[in-house]
């Protein structure tokens, strides 16, 4: 005998709301894997391309050091004042390769074949697409709106005191000093130190 029976109307359709919740559940999980797999691998790729991109941003600078442009004083500094143009440029593009990257991942390994089965579908996935997208977007537009620019007028500030400063070329006493392409060749006999008044 059952205790606390209730009659089922069969007009009135079931509703399984503990399998609904653990579905909605079960979907929020999926789109936090997907989340993290294009935030790793977007990290990882953006990486790979800020060395990529220093490191030619290194030998350029040594390029102009060789040519008498730039002070070799300034190196490290002018390095690190390319990082937010280099930032710029690297971001969208490891964005876009980690997206492609892993959607072509979850193909792959059959992981989307799994996940369609389960009910989710391609529209749920533009909730970790723009979770990822909104905030790299709102920092490469505060790099390019005011770190850019900021970095660029440093730079033109530093090249502009090193050229009335010595120091930052490395000039040495007693020897001749060919800048500028061989336009201009300084002889430094000695060093007189100025005094602040």
């Amino acid at each position: 005998m059952l205790l606390n029976s209730q009659r089922i109307n069969p007009a009135r359709p079931v509703t399984m709301t503990g399998l609904e919740n653990s579905r909605e559940v079960f979907l929020n999980i999926l789109q936090k894997y997907i989340l993290r797999e294009w935030l790793w691998t977007f990290v990882a790729i953006n990486l790979v391309l800020l060395v990529v991109m220093l490191g030619v941003s290194f030998g350029e600078l040594l390029s102009d050091i060789a040519r008498g442009q730039i002070p070799t004083g300034l190196l490290a500094e002018l390095l690190l004042l390319n990082i937010p143009n280099v930032l710029s440029t690297t971001i969208p593009l490891s964005m876009f390769a980690a997206i492609i990257w892993g959607l072509g991942r979850l193909y792959r390994d059959q992981e989307m074949a799994v996940m369609r089965a389960s009910g989710f579908n391609w529209k749920m996935m533009l909730r970790p697409l723009f979770s990822l997208l909104i905030p790299v977007a709102i920092f490469v537009l505060i790099i390019g709106a005011y770190l850019s620019p900021l970095a660029s007028l440093t730079v033109q500030s530093r090249l502009e005191t090193a050229f009335r400063t010595a120091a930052e070329w490395g000039l040495q006493a007693g020897q001749f000093h060919v800048l500028q392409k061989g336009d201009l060749v300084l002889y430094v006999k000695r060093w007189k130190k100025m005094v602040e008044p």
